[in-house]
């Protein structure tokens, strides 16, 4: 039997009106999921530049009180984002700002005193936790090798 003979040409008209609206159907379902994926990657990526934002004001709030430098970003494809050293009494500590964020740097410079120590990112925030800490202890900032003020 030949395959024209197995459906007859209603049939067949039907099944491809059939194929043709599933076909439709299926187009505009991946579309629609298209464009949450989209919506979603742009939400997370707004929320990755907030993260970013918050995390660079507690960074310039270090640089305001300890000494602190920007290098130019060595690292291929990241050259945009300068790293800011910043000398804590715990050791230095370092990050990556973005572009976005530099306007909350004006008082920090970009020089070549400052050298990457070798600290891992958990000595960073060991530091840091330290730091914190002697905070609490010694009763402020002066205490523990900072300042207040322009420099």
């Amino acid at each position: 039997m030949s395959e024209n003979a197995k459906y007859p040409d209603t049939a067949r008209g039907r099944i491809s009106a059939h194929v043709d609206a599933l076909r439709a159907l299926l187009t505009e379902q991946v579309q629609a999921e298209q464009v949450q994926a989209e919506r979603a990657l742009i939400d997370a990526n707004d929320a990755l530049n907030a993260a970013y934002r918050e995390r660079a004001h507690l960074i310039a709030g270090y640089a305001a009180i300890y000494p602190a430098e920007f290098r130019e970003n060595p690292d291929e494809g990241h050259e945009d984002w300068p790293i800011i050293y910043v000398q804590l009494p715990t050791g230095q500590a370092s990050w990556r700002i973005s572009p976005r964020d530099m306007d909350l740097f004006s008082g920090v410079k970009f020089g070549t005193d400052a050298e990457w120590d070798g600290h891992t990112t958990e000595a960073k925030y060991d530091r840091i936790d330290k730091l914190t800490h002697m905070l609490h202890i010694e009763g402020g900032i002066e205490a523990v090798g900072g300042h207040r003020g322009a420099r």
